[in-house]
């Protein structure tokens, strides 16, 4: 049986990747919404299919982050955990 295995430094590294990605979406996010708001006294349908676009991406990005997020607190607990068992 062969075994997986993993350093710890790669396991930080993949942390430390993971806040830099949310960074760049939280930065990507506030871009957009500052076009965003920068629409809104658009008329019509178009703008009104734009903004309902912008809104459905958004909704989606906002969800992408909260799903990275999430991934990145379990890895920080593995991280913890396999630590501690290292240092047994």
């Amino acid at each position: 049986m062969s075994r997986i295995v993993v350093e710890l430094l790669d396991l930080m590294k993949a942390e430390q990747e993971l806040s830099k990605l949310l960074q760049k979406l939280k930065r990507n996010e506030l871009h957009l919404r500052t076009i965003s708001d920068g629409i809104q006294d658009w008329k019509g349908k178009s703008a009104d299919e734009l903004r309902s676009r912008l809104d459905v991406f958004f909704k989606g990005l906002q969800k992408q982050m909260e799903y990275i997020e999430e991934q990145k607190i379990q890895l920080a607990k593995y991280t913890y955990r396999m630590e501690r068992v290292d240092q047994q």
